[in-house]
C-alpha cells in the first residue's frame, strides 16, 4: 500500500485537485444525479412537467446542498471538491443536452444553452446561499431588513422562484380560457430578451402571455385551486432542505475526504 501511495503521489494523483475530482464524481453520481425516484413529487405535487429543465432544476438543488457541505472542508480540499462537483454536474448536463437535441445539434446552440443553464445554476445558488446566510449566527444585524425577513421565509421564497416556477407572480386569479401567463426573468446575460425602450412594458407583457411550451405557467381554470397547496409545498421543501443540510453537516470531514460517501438524500415527505 505504501508503494502504491508513493507511485500515485509521483503521478500527481494524490494532490487535492485530483482527489477532489475523483471523489466528487462518485458523490455526484450517487447522491445527486439519480433523483428520479422523487420525480412523482415534482410532477404530481409541484406540477412541473417531465422535461430536461425539471431534471436540471431538481439536480441543481441537490448539487447546491452538497456544495454547502463540501465547501466547509479544510483548504485546499473544499475548493477542489466543489469545483469537481460542479464540473461533473455540467459534464453530465452537456451530455444530456446533446442527447435531447441530437448529436448533430450545432455547437452554437449547445453552447448557448449551457450558458443559460450556468446562469440558472448561479442564480439558484445565490438565492439559497442568501437564505442560509440569514440563518447564520454570524449574520450582521443589518442583514435583516424587516421583522418578517429571516432565513426560513427567504428560503421559502427561493423555493417558490426556483423550484415552483414563480407561478402566481402576477396574481392567483384565472388568466382566462385559452390565455397563458407566466413569470419572465428579464435579467441575465444570455436568456434576457431585448426589449424596445419605447414600449418595454408592452413588449414584456406580450412575452409573459406567450406560451414558451415549457409547461410552467400560471394555473388557469379549475387548476387555480393548486395555489392553495403552495404554502404547504414551500414549507415541505424548506424543511427537507434544512433536514438534509443538517444530515450532511453531521458527516465528518475525514469520511468525506476518504471517499466513504455522503449518504443518500432522504425522501422529501
Amino acid at each position: 500500500m505504501a508503494v502504491f501511495k508513493n507511485v500515485t503521489g509521483v503521478l500527481g494523483m494524490g494532490n487535492a485537485r485530483q482527489v477532489g475530482g475523483r471523489v466528487s464524481f462518485h458523490y455526484y453520481q450517487d447522491a445527486c444525479a439519480g433523483r428520479a425516484d422523487e420525480m412523482d413529487f415534482w410532477h404530481n405535487e409541484c406540477h412541473l412537467p417531465p422535461t430536461f429543465q425539471t431534471w436540471f432544476t431538481v439536480t441543481n438543488l441537490h448539487v447546491w446542498m452538497l456544495t454547502v457541505r463540501l465547501r466547509a472542508l479544510p483548504a485546499p480540499y473544499g475548493r477542489n471538491f466543489v469545483q469537481g462537483l460542479v464540473d461533473n454536474f455540467f459534464l453530465d448536463v452537456e451530455d444530456r443536452i446533446r442527447h435531447v437535441l441530437s448529436k448533430k445539434a450545432p455547437e452554437r446552440i449547445v453552447s448557448r444553452q449551457m450558458k443559460i443553464l450556468r446562469e440558472q445554476w448561479a442564480g439558484l445558488g445565490l438565492a439559497f446561499d442568501y437564505a442560509l446566510g440569514l440563518s447564520s449566527p454570524y449574520a450582521p444585524s443589518n442583514a435583516i431588513t424587516s421583522p418578517t425577513q429571516n432565513g426560513d421565509t427567504e428560503m421559502a421564497a427561493a423555493v417558490w422562484r426556483n423550484l415552483l416556477g414563480a407561478r402566481g407572480a402576477h396574481g392567483i386569479d384565472d388568466p382566462g380560457t385559452g390565455r397563458v401567463r407566466r413569470a419572465f426573468n428579464i435579467s441575465g446575460e444570455y436568456a434576457a430578451p431585448k426589449l424596445p425602450k419605447e414600449s418595454a412594458d408592452d413588449a414584456l407583457k406580450k412575452l409573459e402571455e406567450t406560451d414558451d411550451e415549457s409547461g410552467v405557467h400560471d394555473f388557469s381554470g379549475d387548476d387555480v385551486n393548486f395555489y392553495v397547496q403552495y404554502p404547504e409545498l414551500m414549507l415541505t421543501l424548506t424543511t427537507y432542505i434544512r433536514r438534509e443540510l443538517a444530515r450532511l453537516d453531521g458527516i465528518s470531514d475525514q469520511a468525506i475526504l476518504n471517499g466513504e460517501g455522503v449518504g443518500k438524500f432522504g425522501t422529501i415527505r
